[in-house]
């Protein structure tokens, strides 16, 4: 049950908002068309157009040499670091100023500062401000001379300002986009930034290509020249030398190990000639063929031991010999490697030298131009279709902002119910709009129709407050409201009527004698009244007037004279409420304004039941509620309220609707 409460009050509060909406529409459109027609004339005046392009440029991550020279031809590999490399290159002040001074960007407004024309109010100030320097006798700043390269470097700074690099994810494509005041200008410096960003690569690879070339010309100059050197100097120590060739070392190796052969058989036989001497002697009888034994002998061991000694002799030269020419066999063959090796460098350097300059003119960029970038035909900015929208938008919020700030202290009292939720204090009826040019006119309709809705709503408000309280039925009613206007004493006027059709006897007073409105209604003869009762300047009998068009008698509140400063005397006022108590059956009391003059709260100690009436769509929440703390500040009860200009007091117009046919029909 407490649940369905709750939508049932969070129903009602959507309905209520959007009541309030739909009441404050004109505030809603007209904040938002002036917001729009504000947001219109500032994108049109003060903020200037800009156009954007685009050009795209795809990295080359493939090897597309016409030969495969590594070193300096390898293409780039599509890693996030090369990628975020290759973005930071576009961007870089060295590229970019490359592309300011080709293209002349420092003699562009738009890129140097300098050269812009100062707008008329700026222009105005600064004369205002040289005028008073030279009023003053202050001295004016010195006029700064700006450098070329300071000028291209502002340009440069302001190209890197307009214009943005990026990588389209998951690819090796760069967008490169450019913005400023002129469509042709933005897709020139776009294309051209690429074009330039192309050419570099392969200025870069020349570059690269014209370096290794120069440092390989000057080694393979270096190596030759070492070679040479080498070569020469072989040759030298070749001729200089006595080895004809190893064959020629190798026999003299062999003929020198056949003489140390040679002196090792002949040192034998020198060693075994005195045995062999003495065992021939033995084998002669006489001693004459000893001797002869002995000569023969002793003349071939000199001969051999000659050819000994000379061998000898031989075999050290030849050793010596075969020393010098193994040394310098080992020189050669050193000088012959080194020969070797320098000439092994030296036709490598030299192979690729060659390459390079074969490779010359044969580069190609790591980047080509996927999409030239194309003159825009539209605004980049502003986007005056989103700017105006979105300040529409605001314009709408700004106004239901002010809708329902205002409504929190303007807010109306619409139907019964918000009256109750306000202010906790029961509706007891409400009186429908009747229209009339006077308030005779108003009158006349209800009085002469009886069975019509005003008329029967009046009837309902009688009922209620006579049955408010059974045991003590009220008697003396009065009739109040916060504020001027809100229809408390027509409405005072018709409940009078209504009590009298039940034939009963009804007396109605005015007591605001600041405006002594009964008067005015009933074309009173006599402007005599409450007032003159009061001060006993007329008698009850001839103040009464009675009329036959409502059929109740009328006290109006008489005429104020310059001694009556205290206005109604509360004493009098006491004593002649208890005389009239036994006149009449009803005594309905039409009061001035509570929030206007305190007499309102005075007289509801009088009154057996004190009625607020309530303006449908006029009398304000705060209005009301200050009205009742008005008498909740002096202990008096307000015993209930009712509506005027309202349909029946229903929660919503569909209800007041349906009401309606059914007296229609």
């Amino acid at each position: 049950m407490s649940q369905n409460k709750v939508d049932e009050t969070g129903t009602l509060q959507l309905a209520q908002f959007l009541e309030l909406l739909w009441r404050r529409k004109w505030l809603l459109i007209f904040t938002s068309v002036i917001l729009g027609a504000v947001a219109l004339v500032f994108t049109k005046t003060a903020i200037p157009p800009t156009y954007r392009s685009t050009a795209t440029v795809m990295l080359e991550t493939r090897e597309q040499q016409v030969t495969d020279f590594q070193s300096v031809m390898s293409g780039l590999s599509g890693d996030t670091s090369i990628v975020n490399t290759e973005v930071e290159i576009l961007k870089s002040r060295s590229l970019l100023e490359q592309v300011v001074r080709e293209m002349d960007l420092v003699s562009d407004p738009e890129f140097n500062a300098q050269l812009r024309v100062m707008k008329p109010h700026k222009r105005l100030l600064k004369t205002v401000i040289d005028w008073g320097k030279d009023r003053l006798g202050w001295p004016s700043a010195p006029q700064l001379i700006i450098s070329e390269q300071a000028q291209v470097d502002a340009s440069v700074k302001a190209l890197m300002g307009q214009m943005s690099v990026r990588n389209i994810p998951l690819s090796l494509v760069f967008a490169i986009t450019v913005e400023t005041g002129s469509p042709k200008k933005s897709a020139r410096i776009a294309n051209h930034l690429a074009a330039t960003y192309i050419q570099d690569q392969l200025d870069a690879k020349q570059s690269a290509t014209e370096q290794a070339s120069g440092w390989l010309g000057d080694q393979v100059s270096e190596l030759k020249t070492k070679l040479q050197d080498i070569e020469a100097e072989a040759k030298r120590f070749d001729l200089s030398t006595k080895l004809l060739s190893v064959e020629a070392l190798q026999l003299k190796n062999i003929k020198l190990k056949e003489m140390r052969d040679r002196i090792a058989k002949l040192e034998r036989l020198h060693a075994q000639a005195p045995q062999n001497s003495a065992l021939q002697s033995a084998d002669f009888s006489g001693q004459a063929d000893a001797d002869f034994v002995n000569a023969k002998l002793g003349v071939a061991t000199s001969v051999s031991r000659a050819q000994l000694v000379q061998l000898i002799a031989s075999s050290v030269q030849l050793q010596a010999e075969i020393d010098i020419e193994s040394n310098d066999l080992l020189k050669l063959q050193e000088l012959q490697r080194e020969v070797e090796a320098s000439r092994a460098i030296y036709e490598y350097f030299l192979g690729r030298l060659k390459e390079i300059s074969v490779q010359q003119g044969t580069q190609k960029p790591d980047s080509r131009l996927l999409s030239r970038a194309v003159v825009p035909l539209h605004t980049a900015t502003p986007n005056v279709g989103l700017i105006v929208s979105i300040a529409m938008v605001f314009g709408g919020a700004l106004g239901t902002g002010i809708a329902l700030g205002g409504d929190q202290k303007t807010a109306t009292i619409q139907h019964a119910k918000d009256a109750e939720e306000a202010t906790g204090i029961t509706v007891m009826g409400s009186i429908p709009l009747v229209k009339g040019k006077t308030r005779q006119a108003v009158l006349k309709q209800v009085v002469e129709n009886p069975n019509l809705r005003p008329s029967e709503s009046v009837r309902n408000l009688r009922t209620s407050i006579l049955l408010s309280d059974r045991l003590n039925q009220p008697q003396v009613v009065m009739i109040t409201s916060s504020l001027p206007g809100e229809g408390k004493t027509t409405q005072a006027i018709l409940f009078a009527h209504s009590l009298a059709q039940a034939e009963k006897k009804v007396l109605l007073i005015d007591t605001d004698y600041r405006k002594n409105t009964l008067a005015e209604v009933f074309d009173a003869p006599q402007p005599t009244g409450l007032l003159d009762v009061l001060a006993q300047r007329a008698g009850l009998k001839d103040a009464i007037i009675q009329t036959s068009f409502v059929n109740v008698d009328v006290l109006t509140a008489g005429s104020a004279i310059d001694d009556d400063k205290e206005g109604l005397s509360l004493p009098r006022l006491a004593n002649l409420l208890a005389e009239l108590r036994g006149q009449y059956d009803y005594i309905v009391m039409d009061t001035a304004p509570v929030l206007a003059i305190p007499d309102a709260r005075a007289l509801s100690k009088f009154s057996d039941a004190n009625i607020f009436i309530v303006k449908c769509a006029k009398t304000t929440v705060e209005n009301l509620r200050q009205g009742l703390r008005a008498f909740s500040s002096i202990g008096a009860e307000v015993h209930g309220l009712s509506l005027t200009q309202q349909g029946g007091g229903y929660a919503n117009e569909a209800a007041e609707r349906d009401v309606q046919g059914y007296f229609k029909a």
